[in-house]
Protein backbone atom coordinates (compact mmCIF):
# COMPACT_ATOMS: atom_id res chain seq x y z
CA UNK A 1 0.00 0.00 0.00
CA UNK A 2 3.03 2.27 0.58
CA UNK A 3 4.48 1.81 -2.76
CA UNK A 4 0.97 2.17 -4.21
CA UNK A 5 0.49 5.70 -2.95
CA UNK A 6 4.32 6.69 -3.56
CA UNK A 7 3.58 5.86 -7.05
CA UNK A 8 0.17 7.85 -7.09
CA UNK A 9 2.19 11.14 -6.00
CA UNK A 10 4.68 10.37 -8.53
CA UNK A 11 1.96 10.43 -11.22
CA UNK A 12 0.42 13.21 -13.52
CA UNK A 13 -2.20 13.63 -11.23
CA UNK A 14 -0.40 14.65 -8.07
CA UNK A 15 2.87 15.62 -9.49
CA UNK A 16 5.31 15.26 -6.89
CA UNK A 17 8.85 13.42 -8.68
CA UNK A 18 9.91 12.82 -5.29
CA UNK A 19 6.39 10.33 -3.89
CA UNK A 20 6.26 10.34 -0.15
CA UNK A 21 9.64 12.40 0.19
CA UNK A 22 8.14 15.41 -0.91
CA UNK A 23 8.32 18.15 1.11
CA UNK A 24 4.75 19.15 0.79
CA UNK A 25 3.36 15.27 1.79
CA UNK A 26 2.26 15.02 5.16
CA UNK A 27 1.26 11.12 6.10
CA UNK A 28 -1.31 10.56 9.16
CA UNK A 29 -2.14 6.79 9.79
CA UNK A 30 -5.62 7.06 12.46
CA UNK A 31 -4.73 3.20 13.76
CA UNK A 32 -1.17 3.22 13.25
CA UNK A 33 -0.76 -0.25 15.61
CA UNK A 34 2.40 -1.34 15.68
CA UNK A 35 3.87 1.43 13.16
CA UNK A 36 4.05 -1.37 9.84
CA UNK A 37 2.85 1.82 7.58
CA UNK A 38 5.03 4.50 8.95
CA UNK A 39 8.05 2.13 8.83
CA UNK A 40 6.97 1.44 5.32
CA UNK A 41 6.73 5.10 4.18
CA UNK A 42 10.38 5.85 6.19
CA UNK A 43 12.50 3.50 4.25
CA UNK A 44 10.39 4.06 0.67
CA UNK A 45 11.71 7.97 1.11
CA UNK A 46 15.26 6.90 1.81
CA UNK A 47 14.60 4.70 -1.05
CA UNK A 48 13.36 7.69 -3.34
CA UNK A 49 16.02 10.18 -1.81
CA UNK A 50 18.94 7.78 -2.48
CA UNK A 51 18.23 7.23 -5.96
CA UNK A 52 17.51 10.62 -6.90
CA UNK A 53 20.14 12.63 -4.61
CA UNK A 54 22.35 9.89 -3.40
CA UNK A 55 22.98 7.94 -0.49
CA UNK A 56 24.53 10.70 1.36
CA UNK A 57 21.00 12.75 1.63
CA UNK A 58 18.87 9.97 3.55
CA UNK A 59 19.93 11.53 6.83
CA UNK A 60 18.74 14.86 6.67
CA UNK A 61 15.45 13.76 4.60
CA UNK A 62 14.25 11.63 7.22
CA UNK A 63 15.24 13.85 10.01
CA UNK A 64 12.77 16.12 7.74
CA UNK A 65 10.14 13.46 6.84
CA UNK A 66 9.79 12.45 10.55
CA UNK A 67 8.43 15.97 11.00
CA UNK A 68 5.64 14.90 8.12
CA UNK A 69 4.37 11.69 9.43
CA UNK A 70 1.24 11.20 12.19
CA UNK A 71 0.25 8.15 13.70
CA UNK A 72 -2.45 7.80 16.06
CA UNK A 73 -3.32 4.40 18.37
CA UNK A 74 -5.55 3.92 21.07
CA UNK A 75 -4.67 1.12 22.55
CA UNK A 76 -0.54 1.50 24.76
CA UNK A 77 0.85 -2.15 23.76
CA UNK A 78 1.12 -1.23 20.07
CA UNK A 79 1.82 2.13 20.66
CA UNK A 80 4.98 1.33 22.59
CA UNK A 81 5.97 -1.20 20.22
CA UNK A 82 5.42 1.13 16.97
CA UNK A 83 7.63 3.78 19.31
CA UNK A 84 10.38 1.50 19.90
CA UNK A 85 10.39 0.00 16.06
CA UNK A 86 10.11 3.69 14.39
CA UNK A 87 12.84 4.97 16.87
CA UNK A 88 15.44 2.21 15.60
CA UNK A 89 14.49 2.69 12.07
CA UNK A 90 14.95 6.25 12.22
CA UNK A 91 18.26 5.49 13.96
CA UNK A 92 19.11 3.03 11.19
CA UNK A 93 18.19 5.48 8.36
CA UNK A 94 20.15 8.37 9.80
CA UNK A 95 23.56 6.79 10.43
CA UNK A 96 26.47 8.64 9.20
CA UNK A 97 28.08 6.66 6.46
CA UNK A 98 31.15 7.46 7.86
CA UNK A 99 31.15 5.63 11.31
CA UNK A 100 33.64 8.02 13.09
CA UNK A 101 30.95 10.36 12.42
CA UNK A 102 28.48 10.58 15.50
CA UNK A 103 24.59 9.59 15.51
CA UNK A 104 22.62 12.56 14.95
CA UNK A 105 19.93 12.74 17.84
CA UNK A 106 16.51 11.10 16.57
CA UNK A 107 14.10 13.26 15.25
CA UNK A 108 11.12 13.53 17.23
CA UNK A 109 8.21 11.32 16.96
CA UNK A 110 4.44 12.40 16.37
CA UNK A 111 2.84 9.66 17.54
CA UNK A 112 0.01 9.62 19.92
CA UNK A 113 -2.19 7.84 22.48
CA UNK A 114 -5.42 8.91 21.74
CA UNK A 115 -9.20 7.92 19.98
CA UNK A 116 -8.60 9.20 16.59
CA UNK A 117 -12.19 9.25 16.57
CA UNK A 118 -12.72 11.27 19.67
CA UNK A 119 -13.54 15.02 19.47
CA UNK A 120 -10.81 16.98 18.73
CA UNK A 121 -12.29 20.46 20.07
CA UNK A 122 -12.72 19.11 23.96
CA UNK A 123 -10.02 19.10 26.46
CA UNK A 124 -9.56 15.84 27.55
CA UNK A 125 -10.64 15.77 31.50
CA UNK A 126 -7.55 16.47 34.15
CA UNK A 127 -5.89 12.91 35.21
CA UNK A 128 -3.21 12.39 38.03
CA UNK A 129 0.24 13.76 37.97
CA UNK A 130 1.76 10.14 37.51
CA UNK A 131 0.03 9.77 33.81
CA UNK A 132 0.46 13.47 32.93
CA UNK A 133 2.28 12.58 29.95
CA UNK A 134 -0.60 10.81 28.65
CA UNK A 135 -2.55 13.86 29.06
CA UNK A 136 0.00 15.49 27.30
CA UNK A 137 -0.37 13.16 24.71
CA UNK A 138 -3.68 13.06 23.86
CA UNK A 139 -4.04 17.21 24.22
CA UNK A 140 -1.50 17.21 21.20
CA UNK A 141 -3.38 14.92 19.42
CA UNK A 142 -6.54 16.92 19.38
CA UNK A 143 -4.20 20.05 18.34
CA UNK A 144 -3.43 18.16 15.26
CA UNK A 145 -6.82 16.48 14.54
CA UNK A 146 -7.95 20.33 14.55
CA UNK A 147 -5.07 22.07 12.84
CA UNK A 148 -2.53 19.80 11.19
CA UNK A 149 -2.57 19.44 7.54
CA UNK A 150 -2.96 16.16 6.02
CA UNK A 151 -2.32 15.38 2.11
CA UNK A 152 -2.12 11.22 2.94
CA UNK A 153 -4.39 8.85 5.79
CA UNK A 154 -2.73 5.79 5.18
CA UNK A 155 -3.41 2.73 7.69
CA UNK A 156 -5.46 -0.38 8.39
CA UNK A 157 -8.19 0.61 10.47
CA UNK A 158 -9.79 -2.07 12.90
CA UNK A 159 -12.79 -4.05 11.53
CA UNK A 160 -16.34 -4.08 13.67
CA UNK A 161 -19.81 -4.53 11.95
CA UNK A 162 -22.93 -3.40 13.92
CA UNK A 163 -20.27 -0.37 15.72
CA UNK A 164 -23.19 1.74 16.57
CA UNK A 165 -22.08 3.90 19.34
CA UNK A 166 -18.56 3.27 18.89
CA UNK A 167 -18.08 5.98 16.34
CA UNK A 168 -17.14 8.49 18.96
CA UNK A 169 -17.08 12.53 17.61
CA UNK A 170 -17.48 11.26 13.82
CA UNK A 171 -20.47 9.17 14.35
CA UNK A 172 -22.59 11.34 17.27
CA UNK A 173 -20.50 14.48 16.73
CA UNK A 174 -20.65 17.71 19.49
CA UNK A 175 -24.71 17.89 20.39
CA UNK A 176 -26.99 20.44 19.43
CA UNK A 177 -28.03 21.65 16.07
CA UNK A 178 -25.02 20.89 14.40
CA UNK A 179 -24.10 17.81 12.06
CA UNK A 180 -21.85 14.86 12.99
CA UNK A 181 -19.11 14.47 10.63
CA UNK A 182 -21.00 10.70 9.65
CA UNK A 183 -24.32 12.62 9.00
CA UNK A 184 -22.74 14.12 5.59
CA UNK A 185 -22.39 10.65 4.58
CA UNK A 186 -25.93 9.64 5.14
CA UNK A 187 -28.39 9.54 1.86
CA UNK A 188 -31.15 12.10 1.36
CA UNK A 189 -34.63 10.20 2.63
CA UNK A 190 -35.72 10.63 -0.57
CA UNK A 191 -33.30 8.31 -2.40
CA UNK A 192 -34.97 5.55 -0.58
CA UNK A 193 -32.23 3.50 0.56
CA UNK A 194 -32.34 4.11 4.14
CA UNK A 195 -32.67 0.54 4.87
CA UNK A 196 -28.98 0.47 3.97
CA UNK A 197 -27.78 3.60 6.27
CA UNK A 198 -26.64 0.65 9.32
CA UNK A 199 -24.12 0.07 7.19
CA UNK A 200 -22.26 3.27 7.92
CA UNK A 201 -22.09 2.16 11.30
CA UNK A 202 -18.68 0.06 11.12
CA UNK A 203 -15.92 0.74 12.61
CA UNK A 204 -13.66 0.99 9.41
CA UNK A 205 -16.06 3.37 7.87
CA UNK A 206 -15.72 5.93 10.91
CA UNK A 207 -12.13 5.51 10.29
CA UNK A 208 -12.83 6.11 6.31
CA UNK A 209 -14.96 9.25 7.32
CA UNK A 210 -12.42 11.08 9.55
CA UNK A 211 -9.90 9.95 6.75
CA UNK A 212 -12.03 12.02 3.98
CA UNK A 213 -12.53 15.03 6.56
CA UNK A 214 -8.87 15.30 7.41
CA UNK A 215 -7.66 15.09 3.48
CA UNK A 216 -10.54 16.75 1.99
CA UNK A 217 -12.74 18.61 4.72
CA UNK A 218 -12.20 21.52 7.07
CA UNK A 219 -12.80 20.92 10.79
CA UNK A 220 -14.09 24.47 11.04
CA UNK A 221 -15.08 24.67 14.69
CA UNK A 222 -18.54 26.46 13.87
CA UNK A 223 -19.53 23.70 11.64
CA UNK A 224 -18.76 20.86 13.85
CA UNK A 225 -17.62 21.67 17.84
CA UNK A 226 -21.12 22.17 19.25
CA UNK A 227 -20.96 25.63 22.12
CA UNK A 228 -20.01 23.92 25.51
Amino acid sequence: MVNLVDEALRGPLFDRPLGLASSDVTLADPAVGTGTFLLGALRRIAENVKADQGAGAIGAAIGAAAKRLFGFEVQFGPFAVAQLRVLAELRTLTKPADESQPQPPAPDLNLYITDTLGNPFVEDEQLPQVVEAIAKSRREASRVKREQPITVVIGNPPYKEKAKDRGGWIEKGAGGKLHAPLDRWKAPRSWGVGAHAKHLKNLYVYFWRWATLKVFGSLRRDRFAGHG
